[in-house]
């Protein structure tokens, strides 16, 4: 039997046969370090995929992790008032006012009577909040939670002095 012939009584099992790690499928322009520069040339790719896509991933979800930070307070952080009438507490981005809410206490540990929290008419980053009697004078600690309009929880606290 002749070259020709051979190849093609048996060419055709061997030309559908699947490619080997160790074989390529003939007519693969092969030679020795082919397919290690292939692999390396692939993984580059990938690593350089995964890192742009992390990159971005990190870039958008910074955003994703604003909370409403306390900005500015009345009466003042760490500061000595006259007894106030209300407490207000500017954030850095909208705050909903049903799932929001403080507590003010004396030194001594004795809750204040407080109204219910609002927000500025104006401005809806503002939480006021509504003193009942008069202050005596005194140390007061304010615990405030606030949930923003994107819905994250924030916490925190501060002491002022009234004269």
């Amino acid at each position: 039997m002749t070259n020709s012939r051979l190849r093609t009584a048996f060419g055709a099992a061997f030309w559908l046969a699947p490619a080997s790690p160790c074989r390529p499928r003939p007519g693969f322009p092969w030679r020795p370090g082919r397919q290690a520069h292939f692999w390396r040339q692939t993984k580059r790719k990938h690593s350089l995929a995964l890192f742009a896509s992390a990159l971005a991933f990190a870039l958008a979800a910074s955003a994703a992790f604003a909370h409403a930070q306390l900005q500015r307070a009345v009466p003042p952080v760490g500061g000595t008032v006259s007894s106030p009438s209300e407490i207000r507490l500017e954030f850095n981005e909208g705050v909903e006012p049903k799932f929001s809410g403080l507590t003010l206490s004396a030194q001594g540990g004795g809750a204040q009577a407080l109204g219910a929290p609002s927000v500025d008419a104006s401005d809806n980053k503002a939480l006021i909040v509504k003193i009942f009697k008069a202050l005596a004078p005194g140390v007061y600690t304010v615990n405030w939670h606030v949930v923003s309009v994107d819905t994250h929880h924030t916490q925190g606290s501060f002491q002022f002095t009234v004269k």
